[in-house]
């Protein structure tokens, strides 16, 4: 896991947690602006919402 504080561009701390391997196509540079954006399909959010509602952290009601 790599543990990142990046906080030269807004006037506030913010931490980013990214889950890194050493497959990743941006490894080792940060992941921001290095790929370019591919936008999720709508099957590819109702999957990833289905997987967070079927998840542990459905008990913290961040969804409807």
């Amino acid at each position: 896991m790599n543990i990142a504080a990046i906080g030269n561009i807004v006037p506030q701390l913010h931490l980013h947690h990214v889950v890194r391997y050493y497959t990743d196509p941006a490894w080792p540079v940060p992941v921001w602006g290095k790929l370019v954006m591919k936008d999720y399909t709508d099957s590819d959010l109702n999957n990833i919402i289905e997987k967070f509602k079927q998840s542990k952290l459905k008990d913290f009601a961040f969804y409807e």
